[in-house]
């Protein structure tokens, strides 16, 4: 058995920060790419061996497994909080996830002095798709001890998968909302109550 293996990450990040009045009114946007490169080489070989556990003269067979995977990714974000008034603040922003990820699996298969010949029933290649793209505002209020939070997050997303052994392709594309809400009680400096309610999806 040998095996061969090779990763390549690049990653890139701007940041930008505006803050007219600290904690009052302030901006930020980050925008992200994400580069992922892989390549994995696997060899296989098989040999009848005699009772000692010398090599006979049966043919070698050997197998060659090759993986190549890229992925790409793209993330940008910008938040922006404001206080309205004394003790109300709300809190925008938009979130998107650009993902692209291509994946290559090749067999090949060779016995004795044989040259390789591709296993296609094995073999197999792929490209999928995801783009996530979501808005949100969460509005607090301070009442006395009292602290309270609504928001909602709205959430868009299409994905698609195309199977290039098959021709085979699959898209999905749907919508979500995400209702949100927490209500404190400060019983004093250092205890409090809390209730909270969230819905939230897995990927």
């Amino acid at each position: 058995t040998g095996q061969a293996q090779g990763e390549r990450v690049l990653d890139w990040a701007l940041n930008w920060r505006h803050t007219r009045q600290p904690n009052r009114n302030v901006v930020s946007t980050e925008v992200r790419y994400n580069l992922v490169d892989g390549l994995n080489d696997v060899l296989l070989t098989q040999a009848a061996l005699a009772p000692d556990g010398s090599a006979t003269a049966t043919p070698l067979d050997r197998e060659t497994n090759r993986t190549d995977e890229r992925q790409h990714v793209l993330f940008a974000q910008t938040d922006w909080t404001r206080e309205l008034r004394k003790g109300t603040k709300l809190e925008t922003g938009y979130k998107g996830i650009f993902r692209t990820q291509d994946s290559d699996f090749d067999v090949a298969l060779a016995s004795g002095a044989d040259a390789y010949r591709p296993d296609a029933g094995r073999s197999n290649a792929f490209t999928y798709q995801e783009n996530v793209q979501a808005v949100y505002a969460v509005l607090s209020q301070n009442v006395g001890k009292l602290d309270l939070q609504g928001g909602l997050r709205l959430e868009q997303a299409d994905t698609r998968f195309d199977l290039a052994t098959t021709g085979q392709r699959f898209d999905a594309d749907y919508r979500s909302a995400f209702p949100s809400a927490i209500v404190s009680y400060n019983l004093d400096a250092s205890r409090q109550v809390k209730a909270s309610y969230s819905k939230r999806i897995g990927r």
